[in-house]
């Protein structure tokens, strides 16, 4: 598959990209693992992929100054499993009749393009996040052994080759989905066994984004209105920008100009889990990122980091969380 990149409406081409067929060529039972960085004067970036056959992982760390945005296309039909943990990605198809495709901070999809051909938008962030899954029509009729109708009016649109989201639409991550997600990233194995357990992740995440839609109370954000969802989603921006010295729920509730008691209410029924809840798990997600990149930083100094004034106490957090002390996990 070839993904070409240009700045002016495919005139002026700066990126392209091939990777073999399968992403790895067919009867290559094995992981390859590659990192790169992008630094420009607006952006900066570290990605981290994961290739086996059928699938491309891309871990990637963004930093944006500014909007940013390229026209993109492929040669081939493009199927992905995308989760934006912290950040935007909009894409604007530029054929009539096309499919736009937005894919908001805290949101996920599945989505199929029997070829890209428009235009990328990155909005302006100072920290995002997101882990984008493309996998190959074949790997996904194996999985399914060729039955797809599990995926519902999804599969009709991709037998006709029309492009379509699961669901038509962007759905919230759950909390186990995020859980998964980090598993993924944070997986301690090497070899043959990180295959086996990247590949079982995917999968339970793949699950997990179908039978989303057989729930008949597919998001509880659907009851808000459409103002009250835009406060708790600033809300959300606020505890991940102050994680070392957050707001007290009264202040936050301010802020955002809801009142206390609804705010809490919402944003549990949006994000599946309380205000403190979301802050708590960000600083783990924080410390280990910070444990992992920062040899050099002390523990006492990464709990500062993550909001902790106590290093005892954070290390007691760290070990609750993910059964392990800090040291520990650094090795």
């Amino acid at each position: 598959m070839k993904i070409i990149r240009s700045i002016d409406d495919f005139n002026d081409v700066f990126s392209i990209v091939e990777y073999e067929d399968e992403y790895v060529g067919a009867g290559n039972n094995i992981l390859v693992e590659r990192s790169t960085s992008y630094t420009s004067d607006f952006s900066e970036d570290r990605i981290t992929r994961l290739f086996m056959e059928g699938v491309h992982i891309a871990f990637i760390h963004k930093s944006r100054r500014e909007d940013l945005g390229c026209y993109i296309r492929t040669d081939t039909p493009y199927l992905q499993m995308h989760f934006e943990l912290n950040g935007e990605v909009c894409y604007t198809a530029k054929d009539y009749g096309g499919m736009d495709c937005t894919i908001p901070s805290g949101f996920h999809t599945l989505f199929y393009f029997p070829a890209l051909y428009g235009h990328l938008c990155y909005p302006t962030i100072k920290r995002g996040f997101g882990i984008e899954i493309e996998i190959t029509l074949t790997y996904l009729k194996r999985i399914f052994n060729n039955d797809l109708a599990a995926l519902g009016d999804f599969a009709k649109d991709i037998l006709h080759e029309r492009p379509t989201m699961l669901g038509g639409k962007c759905f919230p991550i759950t909390t186990k989905m995020r859980e998964s997600l980090l598993d993924m990233y944070h997986c301690p194995f090497t070899g043959q066994l990180k295959k086996i357990f990247i590949e079982g992740k995917m999968l339970e995440l793949l699950s997990l984004q179908v039978s989303q839609l057989s729930q008949k109370d597919l998001s509880n954000k659907e009851r808000l209105r459409p103002d009250d969802l835009e406060r708790i989603m600033e809300a959300k921006k606020i505890v991940e920008i102050h994680i070392e010295q957050p707001y007290s729920i009264e202040e936050l509730s301010k802020l955002v100009g809801i009142n206390r008691t609804k705010l809490q209410k919402d944003f549990k029924a949006v994000h599946g889990k309380t205000i403190f809840g979301y802050l708590a798990d960000l600083r783990m997600e924080k410390a280990q990122e910070l444990l992992r990149t920062q040899k050099a930083m002390k523990i006492a100094e990464i709990a500062q980091k993550v909001g902790y004034k106590n290093a005892n106490h954070f290390s007691a957090a760290y070990k609750q969380k993910f059964g392990t002390i800090p040291r520990f996990f650094r090795g």
